[in-house]
């Protein structure tokens, strides 16, 4: 697991871990609360070498504890995602799935040309930029508890033509993306499986 403070304008951040499937993060974000850039992705990990070709189901489920606000986007408040990034080619194709939100992801989703897509019943907005390297499917009702079939995502980007069966996905990691917090706030991860 990884305290992933990777922007050079991130704030403190301290980790709390009794497990790779247990943890939590305090983290405190600077910013304005609108539209600011993701400081950190704290996150759990894991190494793999599937190519899509031969990935038929790789089930996973998660129970976070975010702050309260899921599922809209103030005007002026704390910007954070609890979500999956999946990785494809050595790190050359990203695949964000987004299961509680509160940041503008609607500016991108218009930009680009996104679909409303039914997956294993759940109801997602999804999107691809222009480069066709990175992919982000946003849940319409958030959640802190759930499941995800990753491999049943995938082969839905691979039959739009979004992804290549060719491909190879590489590192599956779930957890925090923040952009802003405005003071000290608790993220926790309960719960992960995979």
């Amino acid at each position: 697991m990884n305290n992933n403070m990777w922007n050079s304008a991130a704030g403190p951040q301290t980790i709390s871990a009794c497990s790779w499937q247990q943890w939590s993060i305090t983290s405190n974000q600077p910013g304005t609360g609108s539209d600011d850039s993701v400081k950190t992705y704290a996150d759990t990990q894991t190494h793999v070498s599937y190519p899509l070709s031969g990935l038929s189901t790789l089930p996973s489920t998660f129970d976070v504890t975010t702050p309260a606000g899921g599922g809209t986007v103030p005007a002026s408040g704390k910007q954070w995602n609890a979500a999956y990034d999946l990785w494809l080619d050595n790190y050359g194709t990203e695949v964000m799935i987004w299961n509680n939100w509160t940041m503008n992801w609607q500016y991108w989703f218009k930009q680009y040309g996104g679909v409303q897509v039914t997956i294993d019943g759940v109801a997602y907005h999804a999107y691809r930029n222009s480069a066709g390297t990175g992919l982000w499917f946003i849940r319409d009702q958030v959640t802190n508890t759930g499941s995800v079939d990753i491999a049943h995502v995938l082969q839905w980007a691979v039959n739009k033509g979004w992804l290549r069966s060719s491909q190879v996905l590489g590192e599956v990691e779930y957890g925090f993306e923040v952009a802003y917090t405005g003071a000290p706030t608790v993220f926790t991860l309960n719960k992960f499986t995979l």
